[in-house]
């Protein structure tokens, strides 16, 4: 398999979305970028699935499914404002209006303490879906997990990943939800 620079997509000198030069990485014979690198489960699922999901919920039209009305928007953030998180948590506050600025830590705390703020807010089988991933994290981010809870988790991950698209649809699925799994499971 090539890499970018044996390809020509990539010149040694080049500037490309920021990046001022290539990589000594590219040097390497046999070094594939693409399956070289384990994604980190605070970019990959929580800035990106667990923001993902809330800014389609959020950004939804009337006409969508998972579409939240004013009024159980308001509900959302009075709830939002009871829930009472462990000391751990230290941002709080989830002002929904500037959901583009939260940091990766209130994504993290959204889907492990907040998400029941979500039940009867957001339609099934969405507020399912997303209570999988929660669970799934709730399991893996353990201090200490035994292997047996780990192995309850794999079909989850697996199912969440797969349903996806399913109940999204396809423009919904990114990078991110494709290496939900390898992220869940390292």
């Amino acid at each position: 398999m090539l890499n970018a620079k044996e390809a020509g997509l990539v010149k040694a000198d080049a500037r490309y979305h920021g990046i001022v030069s290539a990589s000594p990485l590219l040097k390497l014979k046999g070094f594939d970028f693409q399956r070289s690198f384990v994604p980190d489960y605070l970019h990959a699922i929580c800035l990106g699935i667990i923001k993902a999901l809330l800014m389609i919920w959020l950004n939804a039209k009337t006409t969508d499914p998972w579409f939240i009305s004013k009024r159980k928007m308001d509900i959302l953030k009075v709830r939002l404002a009871q829930v009472k998180p462990p000391h751990e948590i230290t941002r709080t506050q989830f002002n929904l209006a500037k959901i583009a600025e939260w940091k990766a830590s209130q994504f993290r705390a959204f889907a492990l303490y907040f998400f029941t703020a979500l039940d009867g807010i957001l339609a099934e089988p969405y507020y399912s879906h997303f209570c999988s991933l929660s669970y799934v994290l709730q399991v893996l981010l353990q201090e200490r997990v035994k292997k047996t809870a780990v192995a309850k988790t794999i079909p989850l991950s697996e199912s969440f990943v797969r349903e996806t698209e399913h109940i999204y649809g396809q423009k919904y699925v990114s990078y991110n939800f494709i290496c939900c799994r390898i992220c869940l499971l390292l």
